[in-house]
């Protein structure tokens, strides 16, 4: 992908994440359509997926169309009318806070670090760890979407840039890079195998 091409993608996504803002804050009916569909997909539902498509109003590429829906309908469910100013935290971020918070949440995001998003479990794991992480965001905080559009849309690109960039992200304070290695001798492992 080309630096432009880039660009392009990059201001597509922060059109969307303003649509959305702007949806909450009229009120509209279609944001509380969307906001029980957070972790179905596209085809479960046809009149929310009317919604998704009428509320975004976006040329959204086909190809990462489950990626925008997903982020639609975390939005959905977890923003709030708001026209204060808030710092932009990236979920990574969220996650962190939580690491080292009890085994069984350290088991579950290495997990969603190991899954790739296509596959049928992803999708699971993601929303119950957002769903988590949404406690940690403090009262002057948002989620940054567009942020994370980026990384879920690259999430099962070869070269794994986002995960390792969570990874990094989600351990590197605390001194773990022991658990960085072991992911990414993970991921070259797994893709020996997938080869």
């Amino acid at each position: 992908m080309t630096e432009a091409q880039k660009l392009e993608v990059k201001e597509l996504d922060i059109r969307f994440v303003k649509n959305l803002y702007a949806q909450l804050n009229a009120r509209n009916q279609k944001i509380h359509d969307l906001r029980k569909m957070f972790g179905r997909k596209t085809t479960d539902d046809f009149p929310a997926y009317m919604s998704f498509r009428t509320l975004t109003n976006a040329q959204i590429p086909s190809a990462y169309e489950e990626v925008y829906y997903l982020v639609a309908c975390m939005f959905c469910e977890m923003e709030k009318p708001s026209d204060a100013d808030r710092k932009h935290v990236k979920f990574e971020t969220l996650l962190h806070r939580m690491w080292n918070d009890t085994d069984s949440t350290d088991r579950r995001i290495s997990r969603l670090l190991d899954t790739d998003f296509e596959s049928g479990q992803f999708v699971s794991q993601f929303v119950r760890l957002a769903r988590r992480a949404a406690k940690e965001l403090y009262s002057n905080e948002a989620l940054d979407y567009v942020s994370l559009l980026t990384d879920l849309k690259f999430w099962d690109e070869k070269e794994h840039y986002s995960r390792h960039k969570w990874a990094r992200t989600i351990t590197a304070y605390y001194g773990d890079d022991e658990k960085i290695k072991e992911f990414s001798k993970e991921v070259v492992e797994n893709e020996e195998v997938v080869k």
